[in-house]
């Protein structure tokens, strides 16, 4: 036994001395990699040691470190999105520290990549559906420049008509978390009532980037059921005073970014304002007989301060502001409407480096949403949400796990006040009015790992617990995730888990017995890469839906009797012949059906299309020149139909006779816009000239029926004809 003791115990010290030699056997290359615009550490860098199997990446204060043997070599430094370097003739000699401390340029993209694909080529265990920059966006034909818009061509998201909501896999509009620089966004649309919501608040040319779930999104992300979408904002260069000037179909917008140079920071400034309303002016006969005159302005500011090699604070301001005005003559809608959208924003943002693998990461934010309009019929809809909340995110960054632990305190402040009757009421031809207001606290914790088991398997697993003062009551919500990668061309996903979201703070007011509305979801799927210039994806999904909102027009209760599902399969395909041409094909199948709102029964979804079409393509024919198109195709939504009517002597008016709800469908949506881009250069700026057409086919694309005054005929409500836009876009 003795002599087996000494045995290990030389074997020990001879292992570590041979261990200590071989340490002692080698160079070191490390150093620090950051942006060269905003001078903040870059993670995730990749560098290379050139014709060797040598290499590291960066960690989360853009620290790297390379032991190798002694010898001369070169490195090559890159990330996605940033131009790559090369550092050549190191001369590496052992027990020698070679410091490299340098910085990476951001990529300049104009007419270079004439697509950028928004799905990513293989899953993620996060369930990550797509994620864009906005050179995708800025140059996504038919897409008025517009994030939503944007996203409108992926697999499983509609929208009303010619608007700019997302409707995404059966799930409502209002069942989006919108996330802006970490602050939640309750109304991100301008002019919700045309149409749906016809353009965004958010300046798409100061986006860095933006992160879409569709479903499977993980625990950190909650009290929302169908879908995440996650925008952050670039930060300004620390270097130079930039700016730009662009004039979009929508509004005419600009960007001054400067450097704080006594304060270790950078900031931007930018400002929109639309001009509708000012074309109308000049060319009065655009208005016809009964048109809507509206305009909108938004601004936007952002502060970055670096704090050494600790991290960085963010302060953030938004204040957009709507109108909307006209006079109309039709039988139930005769007279004059006026409505006012304000939106406002304000947080800050603490990101710390506490060590090589972990970071956390603070907001606070105060975010309000006001909406006043009246209509006709004296009818109104007023509507003040307000929201502060508080944000803390705590995650670890380890060789095989991704852990993020956190909580959130969001209180909510909202008031409405809403009248609307049958005749103007497009969606149930049925009176509707609520007036309540109320104050709640909702209080979550969650904790999630993401871990790479194997090469091939990644898993993500989560557990969130969401509590609502006024209600009295907590959700817990198990979620998981698997990705693996059965090949080099092929990957496969699953996806299980319990979303909830709170009732607003008006409803739970109304009826302090309400439950959070539930989801439970499960999705699989595959993407297979068939050759470098194809791509396919298939992926199915099924939701169940409980607990959600109903409400009784007649007793005016509000209930959470309402329930639902939504099950659907679609197919996305990337393709990508040369570095020229390029574009990618959608198709989605999906039945959706809900118990909810007005709605008495399980009938078809509101927002249900059956089959849904996009196709968006993009060729370079020049080096200045490009040609864009994108196609969408979908059945019709469905409505409630109108049988007849009859004759009310006491009101001295016509009501319809109502068909069963939802059992039509309005006519297919179909619109095809084209784009042709032209490049300039004025002195080495870049100047960018379109022309884009939208709705090239001028199909009248049906919003929704108004029926003449004693309900036998019909018109039709549409948003776009043809209109054709020029843009200019100046980068100074």
């Amino acid at each position: 036994m003795k002599q087996i003791m000494l045995k290990i115990i030389f074997f020990f010290f001879v292992g570590n001395f041979v261990l200590a030699q071989n340490q002692f056997d080698k160079a070191i290359i490390r150093g620090t990699v950051k942006d060269y615009t905003n001078n903040q550490p870059l993670a995730g860098v990749n560098i290379l040691v050139i014709n060797t199997s040598y290499g590291a990446a960066t960690d989360l204060k853009g620290n790297f470190s390379i032991k190798i043997p002694e010898g001369i070599y070169s490195l090559r430094i890159s990330m996605i999105g940033y131009e790559e370097l090369i550092i050549e003739n190191l001369n590496a000699r052992v027990n020698k520290v070679i410091s490299i401390d340098t910085s990476l340029t951001e990529k300049v993209i104009y007419l270079q990549s004439v697509v950028i694909t928004p799905k990513p080529e293989k899953y993620d265990a996060t369930g990550l559906t797509a994620k864009l920059n906005r050179n995708m966006i800025k140059h996504s034909p038919g897409s008025a420049q517009d994030i939503f818009w944007t996203l409108q061509t992926l697999p499983g998201v509609s929208s009303g008509s010619d608007d700019s909501k997302l409707y995404v896999r059966g799930g409502n509009a209002s069942e989006n978390l919108i996330l802006f620089d970490g602050a939640t966004i309750a109304n991100p649309y301008h002019f919700e009532f045309m149409g749906g919501g016809l353009f965004s608040i958010f300046n798409s040319r100061l986006v860095e980037d933006v992160k879409f779930y569709a479903g499977g999104f993980p625990a950190r992300y909650g009290d929302r059921l169908s879908s995440v979408l996650a925008i952050n904002n670039k930060t300004a260069s620390v270097n130079q005073f930039n700016g730009e000037v662009n004039l979009s179909l929508t509004d005419l917008n600009g960007i001054i970014e400067f450097p704080l140079n006594g304060l270790n920071g950078s900031g931007f400034i930018s400002a929109r304002r639309s001009y509708f309303d000012v074309v109308y002016n000049l060319l009065p006969d655009l208005k016809g007989e009964s048109a809507a005159v509206p305009y909108f302005y938004d601004f936007y500011g952002k502060l970055d301060f670096n704090l050494s090699n600790l991290g960085k604070l963010t302060i953030t301001g938004l204040n957009s502001f709507e109108n909307l005005y006209g006079v109309f003559n039709y039988d139930h809608f005769s007279g004059a409407m006026n409505s006012d959208g304000y939106n406002q924003s304000f947080g800050t943002s603490l990101n710390l480096i506490l060590s090589d693998n972990s970071v956390n990461e603070l907001n606070i934010y105060y975010s309000r949403a006001d909406k006043e309009s009246t209509y006709p019929l004296n009818s109104f809809e007023n509507y003040n949400i307000k929201e502060y909340g508080l944000k803390n995110d705590l995650s670890f960054l380890f060789n095989s796990h991704e852990i993020h632990i956190g909580g959130w305190l969001i209180v909510k402040d909202d008031k409405a006040s809403v009248r609307l009757p049958g005749e103007i009421n497009f969606y149930t031809l049925e009176d509707y009015q609520i007036k309540s207001s109320g104050k709640d606290v909702l209080y979550s914790v969650y904790g999630e790992d993401k871990v790479k088991l194997t090469d091939q398997l990644s898993f993500n697993a989560g557990l969130r617990f969401d509590y609502l003062d006024k209600i009295k009551k907590g959700v817990l919500s198990p979620r998981f995730n698997f990705a693996y990668d059965w090949n080099e061309h092929m990957s496969l996903s699953f996806n299980y888990g319990w979303y909830y979201q709170s009732p607003l703070a008006y409803e739970s007011a109304a009826n302090p017995s309400l439950d959070f509305k539930k989801a439970e979801s499960i999705g699989f799927g595959i993407k297979h890469q068939l050759s470098d210039e194809l791509i396919v994806n298939l992926e199915l999904y099924k939701k169940n839906f409980y607990d959600l909102g109903s409400y009784d027009n007649e007793t005016q209760n509000l209930s959470s009797e309402g329930f639902g599902y939504a099950r659907g399969a679609e197919i996305y395909l990337q393709i990508k012949p040369n570095e020229n041409i390029g574009g990618w094909i959608s198709y989605s199948y999906s039945i959706a059906k809900r118990k909810e709102g007005l709605i008495r029964s399980e009938e078809l979804f509101s927002f249900d299309r059956t089959h849904l079409i996009s196709a968006v393509f993009n060729y370079k024919f020049s080096d200045v020149w490009s040609v864009g198109a994108k196609y969408r195709f979908g059945t019709g939504t469905p409505y409630i139909p109108v049988l007849g009517s009859y004759f009310d002597k006491g009101a001295e008016k016509f009501f319809p006779l109502l068909g069963s709800q939802n059992s039509a469908r309005y006519p297919s949506y179909s619109r095809l816009d084209v784009r042709l881009t032209r490049l300039f250069y004025l002195n080495y700026l870049p100047l960018e000239l379109y022309i884009e057409i939208l709705n090239v086919l001028n199909n009248n694309n049906v919003v929704h029926w108004i029926y003449n005054l004693d309900y036998t005929s019909k018109r039709q409500m549409t948003v776009f004809p043809l209109i054709p836009v020029i843009g200019i876009n100046l980068k100074i």
